[in-house]
């Protein structure tokens, strides 16, 4: 077991439906977390109410 944690930039997206159209918001934000799948479900559980939601890449930022 390791004790580093590791930053992943995270890039997403939040699809939208306003008066009939469709609005993408694209973002991106930084988390720590042991590895990919566990930044991952970070993500996900903050974002879990957030409809249309999309992880669209994450990318190892470093190690320390």
């Amino acid at each position: 077991m390791k004790n580093w944690e590791t930053e992943y930039k995270v890039d997403f997206h939040i699809i939208a439906l306003t008066d009939g159209k469709k609005e993408i918001e694209y973002n991106s934000l930084i988390i720590e977390g042991t590895s990919p799948e566990n930044a991952e479900q970070r993500i996900n559980t903050q974002f879990a109410n957030v409809a249309g939601f999309r992880i669209d890449k994450i990318t190892k930022i470093w190690e320390y």
